[in-house]
Parts: structure tokens; C-alpha cells; sequence
């Protein structure tokens, strides 16, 4: 059985940073996203769109999610409310859910790898494989260390840091 509201997530998530290029969807638009996410993904991106919204152009609520996004695509209730939208068309029709799941599938195999990521705050972020990150303050080693002092971004050697903290 398929999980809609999983569904339509993985869509949303898909579909909010291509926002901008599927509404103009004029030339230039194009050839800017064919060049972040290759031609064969534009084309099935593009197709799932349009299969999605078939016939519901015109529905209020479907055009006020869609230009949401389109205005506030970090805004997290913009999403939430374009995700509603594509989760109420999803639960209407077994068969459009079924036939968008394996657009899906089809944009994701024929797809570089894209990652998207919002930090908020001191952090880091890695993402993809082999990728390492360290948050404010820390120290990423790739290999070993021996002898020598770590210095991080606040400029104390990360030994006298250790007997800072210990209090010796």
C-alpha cells in the first residue's frame, strides 16, 4: 500500500526549488534547469508537473500554493501548503498517485544527485557521499594527527581548551 502523505512530500520536495522554471517554463527557464538537473530530468520533472496539475489550473487553492512557493520557497507553510494541495490530488485518484510515483522513480534514475539543505544557527552541513562537516567551533580530520597542536576557529589550541574545560 502506498503512504500518500509520504508521497507527496517526496514530490514537494522535488518540485519547490524547480518551482520558478516549471511556471515560466519558457526558454530561458529551460535551459536553466536542464543545466542543474540534466535535460532527461527536466523532461520528467516537467512531465510529473504536468500530470500532477492537469485540470486543476484553475483551482484557487492549487494556483495560491503554487505562486506561494513560487514568492517564498523557503517559507515553510508555503510548502506545507503546496504539499496539502498535491496530497488532496494524490488521495482523490489511486491511478494519478500510482502513474506520479513512478514519475518519480523515473526523474530520480535519470537525475544527477541533488541535495538541498536549510541551516538555521551555528552547525554544518554535509551532504553527498564522502562529504564531512564540523560545527562552529569544531575540527574535521581526515586521516590521523600526531603531535602538533589543533587550532580552531577561536584561535585556542585545542589542548589548552581540554584544560580549560577540566579546570586544571
Amino acid at each position: 500500500m502506498m503512504d500518500i502523505g509520504v508521497l507527496a512530500k517526496e514530490v514537494t520536495a522535488l518540485l519547490v526549488p524547480l518551482m520558478p522554471y516549471l511556471a515560466k517554463a519558457g526558454e530561458k527557464a529551460v535551459e536553466t534547469a536542464a543545466q542543474e538537473i540534466g535535460r532527461e530530468g527536466w523532461d520528467k520533472a516537467k512531465n510529473l508537473w504536468q500530470r500532477l496539475w492537469q485540470g486543476r489550473e484553475e483551482k484557487e487553492a492549487v494556483v495560491e500554493a503554487v505562486q506561494e512557493v513560487i514568492d517564498h520557497p523557503a517559507d515553510d507553510d508555503a510548502v506545507a501548503a503546496l504539499r496539502l494541495q498535491i496530497k488532496k490530488v494524490l488521495t482523490e485518484d489511486d491511478l494519478l498517485a500510482g502513474e506520479i510515483k513512478e514519475l518519480l522513480e523515473e526523474f530520480r534514475r535519470s537525475s544527477p544527485q541533488h541535495f538541498q539543505a536549510r541551516l538555521e544557527g551555528s552547525g554544518a552541513i554535509a551532504q553527498g557521499e564522502g562529504a564531512i562537516a564540523a560545527g562552529a567551533g569544531g575540527v574535521a580530520i581526515g586521516g590521523n594527527v600526531q603531535g602538533g597542536n589543533i587550532i580552531t576557529g577561536s584561535g585556542i589550541p585545542l589542548a589548552e581548551r581540554r584544560k580549560e574545560k577540566s579546570g586544571e
